[in-house]
Order: structure tokens, then sequence, then C-alpha cells
């Protein structure tokens, strides 16, 4: 274009003022090309940051149905997903609180590098939005840097840009909420807390199966202690009892009927040997299977 307007212009333009025209549009193309080159550079890094933010995330979530499968208790299992979500997102600490939907409050669950006051402070902050209706499905409650200093003072306000909360859903329910703290160099881009919120989803299930889990190991442990209490009321209990009442017997019986005595000492030496018995079975029926096996 600069050449064309040169020699279009030969008629009208002295060769100084086409020269300063074309060194004008030389410049100019080269500013296009070091700025297209630097948004090239750009894009490519902003690819590769999300190529390897996707790819993370897809770990995070192999990393919950590992974790699921292996049956840890709630409060061990949220420690894990804390520490990998700190890892795939690079906040600077994070936690896991609870929602109880009798008392309406929430309770901490697990947390990385939350003191005991900032998690006073965010339970404190999601109540209210709780009670507001501000913390739908879906959503990102940001607490800001001054937001944290006036609840929880300047110390803790100290190193943190701002808190991110994400509600943990499961369905319709409540499960808990995922607040994660990040200062100036590390907030997170949109695309991130997108992730966020679908990584909480996934976390809101996991911890809801573990809880259900320990449920229902717990039931499970209530109804074999209420089998083996029936059985040693029914089956020990019942013949201690009878034995007791034959030595009174037997006592009695010593010296008018030493033979008779002698015969119900027998009977209730079956009757213990009974008993013992049934406690053994008991016992055995409590041992870990593969104590049983080693033994």
């Amino acid at each position: 274009l600069a050449v064309r307007i040169v020699h279009q212009g030969a008629s009208w333009l002295d060769p100084e003022t086409a020269f300063k025209v074309l060194k004008e549009f030389r410049r100019l193309a080269s500013q296009s090309g070091e700025y297209a080159r630097g948004l090239r550079d750009t894009l490519i890094a902003d690819r590769q940051g999300t190529l390897e933010l996707h790819r993370s995330y897809v770990d995070a979530v192999g990393m919950l149905a590992s974790l699921q499968e292996q049956r840890m208790r709630p409060d061990e299992l949220a420690g894990k997903i804390l520490e990998q979500t700190k890892r795939v997102f690079r906040c600077n600490s994070a936690c896991l609180l609870a929602y109880n939907r009798w008392e309406n409050k929430l309770t901490s669950w697990a947390s990385s590098g939350f003191s005991d006051v900032l998690i006073a402070a965010i339970s404190q902050e999601v109540g209210t939005a709780l009670e507001n209706g501000a913390l739908p499905a879906g959503t990102v409650l940001t607490v800001s840097q001054d937001k944290v200093r006036s609840l929880a003072g300047a110390e803790e306000a100290k190193d943190i840009d701002e808190v991110l909360v994400i509600p943990m859903m499961a369905g319709d329910a409540l499960v808990g909420v995922l607040a994660l703290a990040f200062g100036a160099q590390q907030k997170p881009k949109v695309e991130e807390r997108l992730l966020l919120v679908s990584l909480a989803g996934q976390v809101a299930l996991v911890l809801q199966n573990a809880a259900l889990y320990r449920d229902l190991q717990e039931l499970a442990v209530a109804e074999e202690r209420r089998r083996i209490a029936r059985e040693i009321h029914d089956g020990v209990a019942q013949n201690l009892v009878h034995l007791m009442m034959k030595m009174e017997l037997i006592q009695r019986m010593l010296e008018k009927d030493p033979d008779r005595a002698l015969q119900e000492v027998v009977y209730s030496r079956a009757i213990l040997e009974q008993s013992v018995q049934e406690l053994r079975r008991c016992i055995q029926s409590l041992r870990p299977p593969l104590l049983t096996e080693g033994s």
C-alpha cells in the first residue's frame, strides 16, 4: 500500500516527502508485526495455560473417584480433597465447611491454611448470604480483602486478595461450601471459576456418599451389637442365672443328699461348658476376618 501511494503520488509528491511516507509506513508495519507476534505469543500462552488447567481439573476429578473407592472417613476425605484443590487452582489456603440444615449453620469439615478466626469470619459471611438468598447453586461468592479485614482483622487479610466461596450442591440440597483464598497474583480467571463450580458439585457428591457410607457402617455396627446382646441375654446370661440357682440348691443338698448334690454339680458343669462355648462363638464373630485367617 505504501509503495502504491508513493508511485501513484509521484506527480505531486517530491522524492523527499515520498521517502518520508514510505519510511512511516514501514515503521507502522513493523509495529503491527510486533503486536501480531505478541498477540500470538499471548494466545499460545493462554491456550497452554487453559489446557494445563483442564488437564489438572481432569486429574482432580479422577482423584475424587479414586478416593471415593478407598472408603475413607468424610473428614479424612475432605483433607485429601483440599490438598488436591489447592494444587490445581494454586491458592494460598482452602477450607470445607459442612452445612447443618437442622441447625442452619456451618461447621468446619476440613481446613488447610485457614485459621479458626478466618473460618469463623467466612462462616458468618456465608450465613448472611444464605439468609439473604444470595448463594444459589452455580454461583461464586467473592469476599474482598477489605471485607476479610473487617471480619477477621488486618493480620488475617495480609496475604489474601480475595476469598472465593462456592456452594457444594447435591441436587437441590446444600451440602456445604468450598472456600479458597487467593493472593494478588493468583486470582482465578472466569473459566477457572466455572471449573471451581463444577468441582464443588463433584466434591459434594463424593462427601455425601462418604457420609452415607459412614452412617451405614455405624448402623451395621449398632445392629451387630444388638444381635450379640440378645444372644448373650438369651443364652449365656440365662445359663449363669440358672447356675446360681443350682449352686444354692447344691449347697443345701450337700449334707442331706451328697449323691444328688454330685449329680447336680456334673449337670452344672455341662451348663457352664455350654456357656463358655457360646461366649467363644460371640467373641469369634467380633474378630476381623483377616485376623481370623491370619491366626
